[in-house]
């Protein structure tokens, strides 16, 4: 378990670092990623090119010497999906919610394989919904807090108060379902 997490992370840490470069210029303007390190010069663009590649480059390997080749396409999908959407996908409103869905659903896949695990549809269904209600409830918040993204002005706030007010009640039911059949 222990390697499957630091596999994980270190797809993750890849991640975070490539996209911190993509949104260099926007994260400059911003009042509190501007005194990031890379921001304020402290780790070079090069620098953090180099440490995200041994990051990517650890995670596969890990991968590869420990776990199938099930859980390496689901870690490298999950880079790739990452990428597109720092790139592209995170600027068009609702699509975006897709993205940010399969993220999580990869994380539960990920663990799943590694730990040659059936997953219920409860529990697919759960993180299914759970991860649309967090970026929902995401994205209300931005709004209310006036925070500058390109999607957000694409986005009804009326229909997202709806929608995450749906999803609260979809989270209890499965849960409850959840509970009724495992527990009686």
């Amino acid at each position: 378990i222990l390697l499957g997490f630091i596999c994980f992370s270190f797809m993750s840490f890849s991640v975070y670092i490539i996209n911190d470069l993509i949104d260099y210029e926007q994260d400059k303007k911003n009042k509190i990623k501007k005194d990031s390190p890379i921001q304020r010069g402290i780790i070079s663009k090069q620098n953090c090119i180099r440490i995200a590649i041994i990051f990517f480059m650890l995670a596969n390997t890990i991968n590869i010497i420990f776990f199938d080749i099930k859980s390496l396409i689901i870690l490298n999908a999950y880079f790739i999906l990452n990428i597109l959407y720092s790139k592209y996908i995170k600027n068009i409103a609702y699509v975006e919610f897709i993205c940010f869905i399969l993220f999580y659903l990869f994380r539960l896949y990920f663990g799943a394989f590694i730990l040659n695990l059936n997953l219920s549809l409860e529990i697919i269904l759960f993180v299914f919904i759970c991860s649309l209600y967090l970026i929902t409830n995401k994205r209300i918040n931005e709004k209310k807090n006036k925070i500058n993204k390109v999607s957000l002005k694409k986005y009804n706030t009326i229909f997202l108060i709806r929608l995450s007010n749906t999803l609260e009640l979809f989270l209890i039911t499965i849960y409850t379902y959840w509970l009724l059949k495992y527990f009686t």
